[in-house]
């Protein structure tokens, strides 16, 4: 009975090590297999993307306009030719047109204004990131969502700066 007892728990013994490595061999194909289709997904949904334009909607007299275009100083450099602003001047408050107006002339003034009421814009600032509508962001929330525009929310190819 004592060699008896011993082979058990050597069968045991083995088995529990062949499961575990099944185990181990069955997570390593589900990663592979997930990595496979998120590359894939992130290619079919057109990432990462040459440029993106930044639809953005300002007021002359809005003091969130001027947080934001200094956190657009500061991080859209970082981007290089990546990215291209479009800045469409827009009447929040009395006076403004004739800032816009004087800064872009009438008629574009008044295609601004007319994307802005087609758009539902009610406020400033307003951001496009391609068909993404936001408003404020600090400075990393901006970065992030910049990279998300050019990269997709499945990115994981090699080290790009700044979004990693």
């Amino acid at each position: 009975m004592g060699k008896l007892g011993k082979l058990e728990v050597s069968k045991e013994s083995g088995k529990k090590k062949s499961n575990k490595l099944f185990g181990l061999v069955v997570g390593v194909l589900i990663a592979i297999l997930v990595l496979v289709v998120v590359v894939n997904l992130n290619s079919f949904l057109g990432y990462p993307k040459e440029i993106v334009i930044i639809k953005y909607f300002y007021s002359p007299s809005c003091p969130w306009c001027e947080k934001t275009e200094a956190v657009m100083e500061k991080v859209l450099p970082e981007f290089g030719n990546k990215v291209v602003l479009e800045k469409k001047c827009v009447k929040i408050h009395d006076g403004d047109e004739y800032v816009c107006i004087g800064e872009y002339g009438l008629e574009e003034y008044n295609e601004f204004l007319k994307e802005a009421k087609d758009s539902g814009i009610k406020g400033t600032p307003t951001l496009y990131f391609n068909d993404k509508k936001l408003g404020f962001m600090e400075e990393d929330r901006f970065r992030e969502e910049v990279c998300y525009a050019l990269y997709g929310p499945l990115y994981f190819g090699e080290k790009i700066t700044p979004c990693t």
